[in-house]
C-alpha cells in the first residue's frame, strides 16, 4: 500500500479492524445489515494483515480482540480471534511465522533482544537529560552493541525505549500518563454508556503497536 514498511501497514489494520468489530458489536442488535458489512469488513482486514508477516500486528490484533471481549463478555467478538487463527493456518508461511516469534537465534529477534539491553543501558546514563532523539540509534551503535555485529539503528525499535533514550524518563512518563489517561476516559464513557464503539475506541489504543515493536 502507501506505508514504508510492512510493519506500520499491520499497525493500520490492527486499528481498523478493531474498530469494525466495535461496529459490528453495535449493530448486530439494530441493523443486522450493518453488521455483517462490518463483519465482512474485519475478515477481509484479517486477511491483508496476515499479508504483511509482521508478528507484531499478529499479537497486537490478539491482544485487542482480547481487550474488547475482556470488558463486554460478548460472545462474537472471539470469533474474530478464531477467524484470525484460522487465516493465519490458510495463509503461506503464516504458521512459521508465528512459530519464529520465540525463536531468539533469529536475528530480527536476537539483535533486537541485545538493541533493548542497551537501550536500557542509555537510559539509565542519561536518566533526566536523555541524549536527543537522532543520537539514540548512533550511540547504542558505538558503545554497546557488541563487537561481532554490524548493524546501524536510527532508533531503538520500540517507541517507549526510543522516548526515554531521547528525552529522559520524565518524558516517557507523561507519554504513558497520556495514554493511560486516554484509555481510563474511554473506559469510564464506555460502562456510562456500554456502547461497543466507544469500548472499540481503547481498544484500539491498548493493542500494542508494532511500531513499538517493528516486526
Amino acid at each position: 500500500m502507501w506505508f514504508d514498511s510492512p510493519n506500520h501497514c499491520a499497525s493500520f489494520w490492527v486499528m481498523t479492524i478493531i474498530l469494525c468489530i466495535g461496529g459490528f458489536l453495535f449493530f448486530i442488535e439494530k441493523k443486522k445489515f450493518l453488521a455483517w458489512g462490518f463483519f465482512g469488513a474485519v475478515i477481509f482486514q484479517e486477511v491483508l494483515l496476515s499479508m504483511t508477516y509482521s508478528r507484531g500486528g499478529y499479537v497486537s490484533l490478539i491482544a485487542g480482540i482480547l481487550f474488547v471481549w475482556f470488558f463486554s463478555r460478548k460472545k462474537w467478538t472471539l470469533s474474530f480471534l478464531a477467524s484470525f487463527l484460522v487465516i493465519i493456518l490458510l495463509t503461506a508461511n503464516g504458521v512459521d511465522r508465528i512459530k519464529s516469534i520465540g525463536i531468539t537465534e533469529d536475528g530480527s529477534i536476537g539483535n533486537r533482544l541485545l538493541l533493548w539491553e542497551g537501550g536500557l543501558a542509555v537510559i539509565w546514563n542519561n536518566l533526566f537529560s536523555g541524549v536527543g532523539a537522532d543520537s539514540v540509534g548512533k550511540l547504542y551503535t558505538a558503545w554497546h552493541q557488541p563487537l561481532s555485529l554490524n548493524e546501524a539503528y536510527a532508533t531503538l525499535i520500540n517507541d517507549y525505549l526510543t522516548i526515554a533514550a531521547g528525552y529522559g524518563i520524565f518524558a516517557i512518563f507523561g507519554y504513558l500518563a497520556l495514554i493511560l489517561s486516554g484509555l481510563w476516559f474511554g473506559l469510564k464513557l464506555w460502562k456510562a454508556t456500554k456502547n461497543p464503539l466507544l469500548l472499540s475506541l481503547p481498544g484500539a489504543m491498548v493493542a500494542p503497536g508494532p511500531e513499538s515493536w517493528r516486526d
